[in-house]
């Protein structure tokens, strides 16, 4: 891109702040070429870490032109694999988590633009919120509430729905079990009385990936894990070719990804769980409730000879 280079580094990165008109400047450099390269991305990846002042604009810009860059510029168009994946997690994080919460808003742009990208990206991106609530730092909590340490926010869920939403999206993908054990790691991260809100998320999640690996079908993330949901949105009825179908868009996406999808098998809930010495009234409520979200899911934990209590659980 002709006059990129010396623009960006030479004259901002020097500077170590980004102004409104040098935006513009970049922006319009961009849209004369039609699309940035690797090349040019990186750049403006080094600019997020020189420019410590930064215009209100830079923001939008940013993660807009980088979005365009990973998923409609760069092959396969539509799709983000593992290889581009992983050269984005090496751009936006420091020291294994990422650095800024415009890298953030970013990474969960590219997710949501996508039609389909790697389970491990969107792992990621759940790591972020379980680092939120072990350590109270990062871009999760780089706002002017604070928020200690073992804590989980309605913010924290919603950014966590707006992830799990993002996989299968297209394909009525169920809960993978990478996902699921993501979900049971930043439960293991939170101290006291969990909200309800996380609570209801993390139990139909798990009765998703539960009814796809028994055969069953899966409502759409967005509507299996909407606020209104109940506990047994997840499950739909479903025709022998459509399962059929469903696993061929499966092998698709994977070969797509570089990645194969694990299924949360009753098996894997079983090991899960076993974790625990004594299952407490909570853990017992919770495979209850998954056990109301469908007959399959109750004859597959009694088979693993789980216990669970029914009585006082109010459907959500």
């Amino acid at each position: 891109m002709v006059g990129f280079r010396p623009l960006v580094i030479e004259q901002i990165a020097r500077r170590g702040s980004i102004k409104e008109a040098d935006v513009r400047r970049i922006d319009n450099l961009i849209r004369a070429e039609g699309a940035i390269g690797r090349a040019e991305a990186e750049m403006l990846f080094a600019l997020q870490d020189a420019a410590r002042v930064q215009d209100a604009s830079w923001a939008a810009f940013f993660i807009n032109a980088l979005t365009d860059h990973v998923v409609d510029h760069t092959d396969p168009s539509g799709y983000v694999n593992a290889e581009n994946a992983n050269w984005l997690m090496r751009w936006i994080t420091t020291e294994g988590y990422v650095a800024s919460r415009i890298e953030f808003d970013l990474l969960l742009s590219i997710l949501e633009r996508s039609r389909w990208a790697p389970v491990s990206l969107a792992i990621f991106a759940l790591d972020q919120v379980r680092h939120a609530v072990v350590h109270a730092v990062g871009p999760l909590r780089a706002g002017n509430q604070f928020v200690p340490r073992g804590h989980l926010t309605e913010a924290d869920c919603d950014v966590v729905r707006r992830i799990l939403c993002t996989v299968g999206r297209d394909a009525h993908l169920a809960l993978t079990r990478a996902e699921a054990n993501a979900l049971f790691d930043i439960d293991g991260c939170i101290e006291g009385e969990r909200l309800t809100v996380w609570s209801d998320l993390m139990l139909r999640a798990v009765a998703h990936g539960m009814i796809g690996s028994l055969g069953h079908g899966t409502a759409a993330r967005a509507d299996a894990l909407a606020d209104t949901a109940g506990d047994t949105a997840g499950c739909r009825d479903i025709s022998r070719e459509e399962l059929a179908l469903l696993r061929l868009e499966r092998q698709r996406l994977e070969i797509v990804t570089s990645e194969e999808f694990q299924d949360c098998s009753t098996r894997w809930l079983a090991l899960r769980m076993n974790e625990f010495v004594d299952l407490s009234r909570r853990e017992q409520e919770f495979l209850g409730r998954l056990a109301q979200a469908h007959p399959a899911i109750e004859a597959a934990l009694a088979g693993e000879g789980l216990e669970f209590v029914v009585e006082d659980v109010v459907a959500a």
